[in-house]
């Protein structure tokens, strides 16, 4: 508990004087979080209580994204980004990203974990991004649960961009196995299982320019087929033929394809 308490104080330096609620033991025990877990809803609460928090304004050109940041560049071609950003310009941001502080790097003052497309239409419009700040030693672990939390809160991310970071995870050993992964983030390891069965698709290089613009509409089933035609090296053939022509001739295609 003493480094919770540690945490929090290092918070207040950063970002404020307004100090969370104490977690419970249980949830400290869970991942010792600088925002405690069982505040922001990893047992099923909302993520009010981000809002009470104190934030701080950063310039966009000066924050990063975090290495495990799950929102596909795609996104921001979206009209749901043209539609979050005029709502910025009309109403200014009011729901608060997540920023962990990064010391040491010059003209960096963060990376966020959560935040990425309010953070795109604050740059687009020129103004400042707000966010909540977590100290730069927050682990990846938490800083993992609270951005899988506000994602489910949101209900946008896809579950192929939550796959390819839960690879990244592991193949990175911030998680042991996934059965760890699947345990902090209180989900079924079958569930993590399922989705990592699919992320050998983002293994070929000639591949990833037709899937990465549609993957947010992407099925997990769509993405099964393709992971399984890979196997086959006839079909894998054929699959390198067809993204060669769609390619060539400046095609897309639909996620179901």
């Amino acid at each position: 508990m003493k480094g919770l308490k540690e945490r929090l104080a290092a918070q207040e330096a950063i970002g404020g004087n307004d100090t969370p609620a104490a977690p419970s033991a249980a949830a400290a025990e869970l991942a010792r979080p600088a925002i405690p877990t069982v505040d922001v809803g990893i047992q099923g609460a909302n993520m009010a209580v981000m809002k009470k928090l104190a934030y701080r304004e950063f310039d966009v050109a000066r924050i990063r994204t975090w290495k495990y940041h799950n929102r596909n560049p795609s996104w921001l071609q979206r009209i749901e980004q043209q539609t979050l950003t005029n709502s910025i310009r009309e109403s200014g941001q009011h729901t608060l990203g997540l920023v962990r502080a990064v010391d040491g790097v010059p003209g960096i003052d963060g990376e966020i974990v959560f935040g990425y497309r309010r953070s795109e239409a604050c740059r687009k419009l020129g103004i400042k991004f707000r966010a909540t700040v977590v100290p730069a030693d927050t682990p990846d672990t938490e800083c993992m649960a609270l951005m899988h939390v506000e994602n489910k809160e949101s209900h946008d991310v896809s579950e192929l961009e939550d796959a390819r970071v839960y690879r990244q995870l592991l193949n990175d050993g911030i998680y042991a196995n996934q059965t760890a992964l699947a345990e902090h983030l209180h989900v079924s390891q079958g569930y993590i299982s399922r989705l990592l069965s699919t992320t050998t698709i983002f293994d070929y290089d000639w591949l990833l320019p037709i899937i990465e613009p549609v993957m947010v509409d992407m099925s997990v089933r769509t993405a099964a087929m393709l992971a399984a035609g890979l196997k086959d090296p006839r079909k894998q053939r054929a699959m390198r033929n067809s993204a060669r022509t769609v390619a060539e001739k400046g095609q897309s295609i639909a996620a179901n394809q």
